[in-house]
């Protein structure tokens, strides 16, 4: 699964609904709460820091699910880890917590954020 999304808020739903439904397909339900969260963080990541067009990939790579996200900046996402009572900037410590591992990749004209989780 694959899809071009414009860097606007409703990408991120987008992106959900997608992860979702490939999940039910693939028989994995049971992952899909987290790489729907993890979906949520990575592309509302790239709408408000790289602010352009951005692509979504979901495949599976043996007993791992990836999740990538390819967008124009060559800014890398960090972990911050916020403050008490400090809201936001809690995305890539959510994805650390939840995804088996992750990482960036640079690739001409920008980047990809990905993110595996064990399918068992």
């Amino acid at each position: 699964m694959d899809g071009l999304e414009e860097p606007v808020s409703s990408a991120v739903p987008d992106a959900r609904d997608l992860v979702s439904k490939v999940m039910r397909e693939w028989g994995l339900r049971h992952l899909a709460n987290d790489m729907m969260l993890i979906a949520d963080e990575m592309v509302a990541n790239a709408v408000r820091h790289a602010r352009t067009p951005l692509r979504v990939e979901l495949r599976r790579a043996g007993e791992h699910v990836v999740l990538e996200v390819t967008d124009s900046s060559r800014e890398e996402p960090r972990v911050i880890v916020s403050q008490p009572g400090e809201f936001g900037h809690r995305g890539i410590f959510l994805i650390d917590a939840i995804a088996t591992r992750w990482g960036t990749r640079r690739i001409d004209g920008g980047k990809v954020v990905w993110a595996e989780v064990k399918t068992s």
